[in-house]
C-alpha cells in the first residue's frame, strides 16, 4: 500500500516543532552544553503517553506537540511516519518499549494501541522492590536495540519505587555518506572545550577536513550554523553547530 506522504509530512511537522522547542529551551538554559537528541523519539514517546491521557493532561501534551487535530488523526499520522521510516528505503531501526510496574493495569485498549500503532513491546517489571535492577534492565534493552551505541539512557535515580510506567524509544540510523570521508582527510586539531568554568581549555582531537560544496545556513537569531550532507539512500542529515 502506498504511503500517503501528506500525512507523513503532518507528523514530521509535529516532530520538528517539538524538536525546535526543546533545542531552544535547553540551549537557553545551558548555553555551554552539547546536546544530541531525536525529535522523532521524543514525539513517539509523547504520542504513546497521549494515547493513555484524557482531559487537561491530553490538552497539555497536544499543546506541547503543536497538535491541533484529534487524537485519532494524530495516531494515524504517526503510523504513516513509522511505516515510512521502517519501509526499508531509509536505514533506520526503531524500537519502542513500555516497562510497566507489576500489578499496574492500563486498559487493554491502551496496550493494543501501543502494539498496533507504535510497534511497542510490553514488559512487566518490579519497580517497587528493585528499581535499580529495572533501570539496568532498561539500559540493557536500549543497548541491544542500538548496537551498543547508547550505553545509559537512564542514570541512577531516574526510576524509583514510585514509577508505574516507563516508555522508552530507541532510534538507530546507520548509513554511509554519498561521498565518504577517508582516512587521508583526517587531521589532528586543537578543540576548544567548554565546561562549567568556561576556562577555554584546549584538547587535541581528530577532525575531517575537506573543501567542497554543501548546503549551508547561518541563523543569527538562534545563534547556530548548519551544514547538510547527503547519504547514499538520499536522506539528508543536517548538522547544527551552535
Amino acid at each position: 500500500m502506498p504511503i500517503p506522504l501528506e500525512r507523513v509530512q503532518l507528523a514530521v511537522n509535529c516532530c520538528n516543532s517539538l524538536g525546535l522547542d526543546v533545542y531552544c529551551r535547553y540551549t537557553n538554559a545551558k548555553p555551554q552544553d552539547n546536546m544530541f537528541f531525536s525529535p522523532f523519539a521524543l514525539a513517539t514517546a509523547l504520542s504513546m503517553t497521549l494515547a493513555g491521557s484524557r482531559d487537561a493532561t491530553a490538552e497539555e501534551i497536544m499543546k506541547l506537540m503543536h497538535i491541533d487535530r484529534g487524537l485519532f488523526e494524530t495516531q494515524g499520522e504517526m503510523v504513516e511516519l513509522i511505516r515510512y521510516l521502517t519501509s526499508g528505503e531509509i536505514p533506520l531501526r526503531l524500537a519502542t518499549g513500555a516497562f510497566v510496574r507489576q500489578g499496574y493495569r492500563p486498559t487493554d485498549e491502551y496496550w493494543a494501541t501501543v502494539r498496533r500503532v507504535y510497534g511497542g513491546t510490553v514488559h512487566e517489571v518490579d519497580f517497587v522492590e528493585d528499581s535499580e535492577t529495572v533501570r539496568r534492565q532498561i539500559n540493557s534493552w536500549v543497548r541491544e536495540h542500538t548496537d551498543q551505541k547508547v550505553k545509559e539512557v537512564l542514570t541512577p535515580g531516574a526510576v524509583t519505587s514510585a514509577t508505574r510506567l516507563c516508555i522508552v524509544n530507541a532510534v538507530q540510523f546507520h548509513a554511509t555518506w554519498t561521498d565518504p570521508f577517508t582516512e587521508t582527510e583526517l587531521r589532528r586539531h586543537e578543540f576548544h572545550a567548554s565546561n562549567d568554568d568556561d576556562d577555554g581549555s584546549e584538547i587535541e582531537v581528530e577532525m575531517v577536513a575537506r573543501i567542497d560544496e554543501y548546503g549551508y545556513i547561518v541563523d543569527r537569531e538562534l545563534s547556530f550554523t548548519a551544514v547538510e550532507i547527503m547519504h547514499k539512500v538520499g536522506a539528508r542529515v543536517g548538522w547544527a553547530l551552535r
